[in-house]
């Protein structure tokens, strides 16, 4: 499994006594589906604060799988693959230190390739939050999406509209 950064949506507090409540009642596709819808404003507002220079950053936000903690208890992780971008924890909270830069090819404006042999420096990155102010920013939308979702999915279940 590859390191990731992100933020964890998980039921709150008045939501989650109520659907606790309804227990294993709920089919968990009902959840799940919930928990997704509740993802995509946070997912959103955080790709707009993500800093872009080539967009990967901002393209490689996304919302994981629902996990289940029991039987009537999921969360659903919001963030970035480390392993696809080694960059992004330093982007959300800044960095000062020795990095070492690995070996490599650069080629010049005029075409001559050249290799750049693995080296320290000293590094100083600020930090420019996009998913933190992402789940701030969307945290009670996203609340609200989850109730909407659950409601329509339960009026379907009991046969109304």
């Amino acid at each position: 499994m590859s390191k990731e950064i992100g933020a964890e949506l998980i039921g709150l507090s008045d939501l989650k006594q109520k659907l606790e409540a309804l227990g294993s009642e709920l089919p968990k596709e009902m959840i799940e589906t919930a928990l997704k819808a509740g993802a995509l404003p946070i997912v959103a507002e955080a790709k707009l604060h993500a800093p872009v220079k080539t967009g990967t950053l901002r393209r490689s936000i996304h919302e994981g799988e629902p996990e289940w903690e029991s039987d009537t208890v999921a969360s659903i992780k919001i963030g970035v693959s480390l392993a696809e971008v080694p960059y992004a924890a330093r982007q959300e909270f800044g960095f000062v230190g020795t990095e070492e830069v690995k070996e490599h090819t650069r080629t010049s404006k005029t075409g001559v390739v050249h290799t750049v042999h693995t080296f320290t420096r000293e590094a100083s990155t600020p930090a420019h939050p996009y998913l933190r102010p992402g789940f701030d920013n969307k945290r009670e939308e996203a609340v609200k999406e989850m109730a909407d979702v659950m409601k329509v999915l339960i009026r379907k279940r009991a046969g109304g509209k």
